[in-house]
């Protein structure tokens, strides 16, 4: 029928226990496949085509642009009103008449074979959009600290990693990488934790002019969305996107309000392709440049660059330089307080003096080396919990 898919999905709801119907195409029709339930009566006002089948035959019911009704059954054979059907089918979606008409006689009385026998000869709305399988190739975006984003993407890669606006940075995998997003995106949250920074990282994933987002904000909570047009289950899916939608309401509490998520989400689904994607992100206060960086191919990332996979054997190692500080650092300190014990000791002679002095001085040497020591070990530590995430 001629209307959007909300519309759609509102009229049938109710009257049909179940089916799935197709976002609008860019001609301003959708497609419903049902299984049982009079719609007849649905949206009278609006042309439509109705392909009824039984286990012996099939109908077509037609409603035109000014409200004429056409029916031919499969019994009833050749005929004007299988001329006018075929005619009205295929001045709506291209096509020649006696083709459609050959079509609707000679197919096997069942819809996948009258669906078959029809794309073939007319461009049949919801052909095109339906569901495409996960590309390979994700986005991940991340608010957090320049250090946090480069360990874990050393962590990760080799990847490509894109420097954004307002603080985001991205990554995406080279062509030769292997990636677990869910590790990775468990990474970035556990050196946020490190840091005492709330971080919301997320990952893209194309499906045709639609795209998958999964944000990440606790520990085992992550939501799944849906951005863009993809065929609606009639009754499953009211409860199904109302949890999903709570789920990223929770996900993004400190970038959006709910009302905000709720009417973005709404109008991503009838705004197919980059543009409503983007306009999405942004309505939520995400990054829109993800979208951007969504459709590039690997090569085309200007600006970017690759960062190699670290092994975690190499990361763990970088432990030993601040541990031998440390020990340095201890040692100083030591020193230093045997010598202030024996200056106090024999303080009212020169050589006490002296030996206080140098006292001082180590003791002066051995804080600042272990304050130099406690910083890189924050450093190291960061590296390794990125590890521990990314190797689990």
């Amino acid at each position: 029928m001629r209307a959007s898919q909300l519309e759609a999905v509102s009229a049938l709801e109710g009257h049909v226990a179940t089916g799935r119907v197709s976002p609008t195409d860019p001609s301003g029709w959708v497609a419903a496949a049902l299984d049982a339930g009079d719609v007849s009566r649905l949206l009278p006002d609006r042309p439509q085509i109705q392909f009824l089948t039984t286990s012996e035959t099939f109908a077509v019911v037609a409603r035109s642009e000014d409200g004429e009704r056409l029916a031919w059954r499969r019994n009833d054979g050749e005929g004007p009103a299988l001329d006018s059907v075929a005619g009205m089918i295929a001045s709506t979606f291209g096509g020649a008449p006696e083709l459609v008409a050959a079509a609707l006689l000679g197919t096997d009385p069942n819809i996948n074979g009258i669906d078959f026998a029809l794309r073939t000869i007319v461009d049949l709305p919801g052909r095109t959009i339906r569901p495409a399988r996960l590309g390979r190739a994700p986005v991940i975006g991340y608010d957090g600290t320049q250090l946090a984003f480069d360990n874990t993407a050393r962590l990760a890669g080799p990847c490509l990693c894109v420097a954004g606006r307002d603080g985001w940075n991205f990554m995406v995998p080279a062509a030769d990488a292997s990636w677990s997003v869910p590790k990775i995106l468990a990474a970035l949250r556990s050196l946020s934790s490190h840091e005492g920074q709330p971080v919301h990282p997320f990952a893209m994933w194309k499906l045709g002019d639609t795209a998958l987002l999964r944000v990440d904000w606790a520990e085992g909570a992550a939501a799944l969305a849906v951005l863009g047009p993809v065929w609606q289950t009639l009754g499953e899916v009211g409860r199904l996107d109302r949890e999903r939608e709570n789920r990223l309401i929770d996900a993004l509490s400190s970038y959006a309000d709910p009302s905000t998520v709720r009417s973005a989400l709404a109008i991503v689904q009838e705004t197919p392709g980059r543009s409503g994607i983007a306009e999405f992100l942004q309505a939520v206060g995400l990054p829109s440049q993800a979208a951007e960086i969504l459709d590039m191919r690997r090569g085309d990332h200007v600006g970017a660059k690759r960062l190699e996979h670290v092994p975690m054997k190499a990361a763990k190692r970088v432990l030993a330089a601040p541990r031998k500080q440390q020990i340095s650092a201890v040692a100083y300190l030591s020193l230093g307080a045997v010598f202030m014990v024996l200056g106090f000791l024999d303080r009212d002679s020169l050589p006490g003096v002296l030996i206080l002095v140098l006292a001082g001085t180590f003791l002066m040497g051995g804080a600042v080396l272990w304050q130099v020591a406690r910083a890189a070990r924050r450093r190291a530590s960061a590296s390794t919990s990125a590890a521990n995430c990314t190797s689990q």
